[in-house]
């Protein structure tokens, strides 16, 4: 049989001794595979929205990070934040559509750094039996996420569920085609553009402004 990689080199003294290490593993390739998908135009598009949003916290007297390099910059944002990020561009002329794709993607991020930190509770529950910390079969990975959606009270929660409900959530905040399908994983158009037109559905005839 011959001699497995291993993606994170360990000093031995089983799981508690690698969840350090894994964590800052998952912090760099986690921000590696999401920003290795975009094309340089999106890239070029999100470092713009992250300079608008770091000037909206300089106004409001906060020191902003380095919000497209660290996933840690993004900790303590709350959903209040955000919202005052939108009427501060609204005071400042910002188009609705423009406020839209701005603030898709401070979410990305946020998602990201949410990513991270449940990543960070969940190492230190596991069994200091298990072997393994990535390389997950479907059948477990299904099974972990319906156990950490019974601990928030969803039931039989399933990673489809969660795909659904991030891509129609993204949807709803303006994001791009594009960009759904290349950050969803998708090979067509047809599935991403299907959570765009409901999206639009759900929102005719609401008035934002």
């Amino acid at each position: 049989m011959s001699e497995e990689r291993a993606i994170i080199q360990s000093p031995g003294g089983g799981l508690a001794s690698v969840s350090a290490l894994a964590d800052e593993y998952a912090r760099v390739t986690r921000y590696t595979r999401y920003q290795a998908g975009l094309r340089d135009e999106t890239i070029r598009r999100q470092k713009t929205d992250l300079l608008t949003f770091a000037r909206f916290l300089h106004s409001v007297g906060v020191q902003p990070g380095d919000f497209y390099n660290d996933l840690d910059a993004w900790g303590g944002i709350p959903a209040g934040l955000l919202e005052a990020f939108i009427q501060w561009q609204e005071l400042h002329g910002y188009a609705i559509g423009s406020i839209n794709v701005r603030l898709a993607t401070v979410k990305a991020y946020c998602h990201l750094a949410d990513t991270l930190a449940a990543a960070r509770a969940y190492l230190p529950t596991l069994s200091a039996k298990q072997e393994s910390l990535f390389d997950l079969t479907i059948t477990s990975v299904q099974e972990r996420v319906r156990t950490l959606g019974g601990l928030v009270g969803i039931q039989e929660l399933s990673p489809h569920d969660c795909r659904h409900s991030w891509a129609t959530r993204a949807a709803s905040y303006g994001t791009p085609l594009d960009r759904l399908k290349q950050t969803g994983g998708w090979s067509n158009l047809q599935t991403p553009l299907r959570y765009i037109k409901n999206a639009a559905i759900a929102n005719e005839g609401v008035i934002l402004e």
